[in-house]
């Protein structure tokens, strides 16, 4: 940049977050914090959530539609999977996934 700072040196490389993403709402914001601030190409986000947030519709299904989707202003894509499960007899999944730059 003009100051002479590195492209990346105010974007994070790693992003942590859990239960954020429980209403759809909530979704394009995070999506949007991880586009903007996420290190390219290097950084990684690991989000913790539910598959299905009953009665606020959101989970890791709706949050991974539309992070396949997703794209920075430069045109550049995310990549999502998932890296760990908790299954349990009267639970509903939980997933932790990684979200990653496709450069």
């Amino acid at each position: 940049d003009i100051l002479g700072r590195p492209a990346n040196a105010d974007r994070y490389d790693i992003i942590l977050t859990s239960e954020t993403i429980y209403s759809e709402d909530s979704i394009p914001r995070l999506i949007h914090v991880i586009t903007n601030v996420l290190k390219k190409p290097s950084g990684v986000a690991y989000v913790a959530a539910k598959t299905i947030y009953f009665g606020v519709s959101g989970g890791t299904l709706p949050f991974r539609a539309l992070v396949e989707r997703a794209r920075d202003a430069d045109g550049h894509g995310l990549e999502i999977e998932t890296v760990a499960e908790v299954t349990g007899t009267n639970t509903v999944k939980r997933e932790v996934l990684r979200v990653r730059w496709r450069v």
